[in-house]
């Protein structure tokens, strides 16, 4: 069994695989942990890959250290791909490795990542990694408004759905409206900025959409592939376990 883990800004995803097929996958936010029978079945795994936003200090998750040791990406495993930037240390190891496992799974992409940011990248046939923008995430916008507005903080956590009534009703309502139909807005915007850069440079890709609020990008912008646990995939890929591993 191999076990992969994405430590992201506000949890950490855990997903165990076995013979290549996904066994179980788990979420857990800072603060929580897993159960005994899972921390169990971590300690048995074969392999453990890890990609950490931070580098390699997952802080906050103590029982980490308790599963034996972890393979980072950047300190111990090393992800295909050059990136295209004069600083090519800028870009995230998340992001390559998502790229990287777009590129294994559909060929040359853009990719998607709506997070607690939302990450446009591409990579091409020749494994050429470009950055294209980076933005907020749907999650990450109501918490910045009701830090800075925080007499809106009541209404603004959990991010509420669109009302259905033709007229709002309060504050959630049109809080609801404005974060979200402003933060699709956002992103096709992005999107449609993009396209325009790429086609530009002459450079195509298929449009992939992954990271905790994929299905709410994919209304966005009405187009797209949906890719869950992307960034597992692509871990699972390093360990070199199967056709699409390196």
């Amino acid at each position: 069994m191999i076990a992969t883990f994405d430590i992201g800004n506000s949890s950490v995803g855990v997903c165990l695989y076995e013979q290549g097929l996904e066994k179980a996958y788990h979420r857990f936010s800072r603060g929580s942990s897993p159960s005994q029978a899972l921390l169990q079945s971590l300690r048995q795994a074969r392999r453990r890959l890890g990609v950490c936003v931070h580098g390699r200090d997952p802080s906050g998750y103590p029982w980490l250290a308790e599963i034996g040791r972890i393979e980072w990406v950047g300190q111990d495993l090393r992800v295909p791909g050059k990136v295209a930037y004069a600083e090519p240390k800028e870009m995230g190891w998340d992001r390559r490795v998502v790229a990287f496992a777009a590129l294994c799974k559909f060929g040359p992409s853009l990719v998607i990542d709506a997070g607690t940011a939302v990450t446009f990248t591409h990579i091409d046939a020749e494994e050429r990694v470009h950055g294209m923008a980076i933005s907020a995430g749907l999650g990450c916008l109501a918490r910045g408004l009701s830090l800075s507005a925080p007499a809106l903080a009541p209404w603004l956590e959990p991010p509420a759905e669109l009302p259905e009534a033709a007229l709002p009703d309060g504050s959630r309502d049109n809080l609801a409206i404005g974060i979200r139909i402003g933060w699709q807005g956002l992103v096709r915007k992005l999107y449609e900025d993009a396209r325009r850069r790429l086609e530009t440079a002459h450079l195509r890709g298929h449009v992939v959409l992954t990271g905790t609020d994929m299905h709410e990008l994919h209304e966005a912008l009405a187009t797209g592939t949906l890719a869950g646990r992307l960034i597992h995939f692509g871990l699972w890929g390093l360990a070199g376990e199967g056709e699409n591993g390196t």
